[in-house]
């Protein structure tokens, strides 16, 4: 477990680099299927950075509000999703504010 954001998680780059080569791909096809440059991906698997979840929770929030609507109950999950990741970075208020949407919509569909 990684005690602070300078030291590097050699388990969890392992895991992402086991993955990778599991299903046949290269650093560099790896990186194109997910529209990220191959130093991203080889930034991972040496255990130095993380991806970054939040924008691709922030495009599948966009998605599924253009798509299903505001009220939606699986724009609900996604706004959950996102306020998860921003309590983890310490965001709070961010995630309070997320919260409060997913606790209004949820309540208005159940009741």
């Amino acid at each position: 477990m990684r005690t602070s954001y300078r030291e590097r998680d050699y388990a969890y780059g392992a895991t992402m680099l086991t993955l990778r080569t599991a299903i046949g791909l290269t650093q560099k096809g790896q990186a194109k299927h997910l529209g990220v440059s191959r130093r991203a991906v080889g930034d991972w698997e040496a255990g130095s950075t993380y991806p970054k979840a939040e924008s691709f929770l922030q495009r599948a929030l966009a998605i599924r509000e253009k798509q299903l609507g505001k009220t939606h109950p699986d724009t609900a999950t996604s706004l959950n999703n996102l306020a998860s990741v921003y309590e983890g970075q310490g965001r709070h208020m961010e995630a309070e504010r997320l919260y409060i949407r997913v606790l209004t919509i949820r309540e208005h569909l159940l009741g």
